[in-house]
């Protein structure tokens, strides 16, 4: 088992005021096995600080599906010091050029309304749903 397998196995701990949660297994498993990561160690990080975000990426996959069947999708943690807000960004990696540009935003449009009522006030801030180019 090489570093990288190990890391898919390693549980997340979080910290809350009042307790300490483990992420279950099997959900820290899914997540890593739906999502490629820009920097993981920020993304534990950023975990850490808003765990309603780890349900969210593990039940949005299948509304994502039906826009994006088949394209990668990407997480990236992105401090945001001007606003002082940081921010889960969740990439669909696709082809974006001048004649799909308009349908490919109206996509992500159509995610985020169907995502908007599964967003906990605690999340709805930190979380954005993008296009990345191919």
């Amino acid at each position: 088992m090489n570093i990288d397998e190990k890391e898919k196995m390693k549980p997340i701990q979080i910290k809350t005021s009042n307790q300490n949660l483990i992420i279950k297994e099997s959900t820290y498993n899914h997540v890593l096995g739906v999502y490629t990561f820009k920097n993981r160690d920020l993304f534990y990080d950023f975990i850490n600080q808003n765990t309603d975000l780890i349900n969210l990426l593990k039940i949005i996959p299948p509304i994502i599906r039906d826009y994006f069947p088949n394209e990668e999708l990407s997480l990236e943690f992105a401090p945001d010091p001007e606003i002082d807000m940081d921010q889960l960004l969740l990439y669909t990696k696709t082809y974006v050029t001048e004649e799909n540009n308009d349908k490919l935003f109206e996509k992500v449009d159509s995610i985020e309304k169907r995502i908007k009522p599964l967003l906990k006030d605690t999340i709805e801030d930190k979380f954005l749903i993008d296009l990345e180019q191919r």
